[in-house]
């Protein structure tokens, strides 16, 4: 998950995780995106400011936080970094 690759409380991401599992959902994107497009994309995205791509990340459940998103923060979300 990517607030698990920002340092995020991973507390938080196991709780998150276990609770998907339980309700049959998926935690892991299937197939895995290319990349390069969500990067392309994600620098589109209203939030994206002066060329930096913000994202919105829990810490702790229930709240977020504004972070600065790196290309390489997407690679280690999707397991490629």
């Amino acid at each position: 998950m990517l607030a698990e690759c920002r340092a995020v409380g991973s507390p938080e991401t196991e709780r998150l995780e276990a609770l998907l599992t339980r309700l049959g959902l998926p935690t892991r994107p299937q197939p895995r995106p290319d990349l390069e497009r969500l990067w392309a994309f994600a620098q589109q995205d209203k939030k994206t400011q002066a060329g930096k791509v913000l994202a919105v990340v829990p810490s702790p459940l229930g709240h977020g936080e504004a972070v600065v998103l790196e290309r390489a923060d997407l690679a280690r979300a999707f397991g490629e970094g």
